[in-house]
């Protein structure tokens, strides 16, 4: 159950939570009018996500790193599909392959992070 609280539960509610802000027909703050903003939020939105995915395989998913890694890579770009799929039926909002892109570049830089972190920590318990 504590597996479940500490690493599920955050990519469930996470998941909910970029599928609600899709569903707004209006973001809180329309006066974002600089487009660079805009990519930044989808990349650190994916960042994150993906992040919360590949926590998930390292603890209970394929027992190879490397897949690991391109399985939550590949979900968290299809999920990002799926959310400009979804926004596409929202009024007022409207789907952008831009976004899916930020989104993609996000869910690397997340994967390589993650990566990094992992690596130098377990550097680090080693020696």
């Amino acid at each position: 159950m504590r597996k479940f609280f500490l690493y599920y539960l955050p990519f469930i509610l996470y998941a909910g939570l970029i599928f609600w802000v899709s569903s707004l027909s209006q973001l809180p703050d329309p006066h974002i009018k600089f487009d660079f903003i805009d990519k930044f939020a989808h990349a650190v939105e994916y960042a994150i996500f993906a992040v919360l995915i590949l926590r998930i395989f390292m603890i209970s998913g394929p027992k190879s790193t490397k897949t690991a890694y391109l399985s939550a890579i590949l979900i968290s770009i299809l999920y990002a599909v799926s959310d400009e799929y979804h926004q596409s039926f929202v009024p007022g909002r409207f789907s952008d392959i831009f976004d899916v892109i930020a989104d993609a570049v996000g869910t690397l830089c997340g994967t390589c992070t993650y990566y990094l972190f992992t690596r130098h920590k377990n550097r680090s318990s080693e020696s």
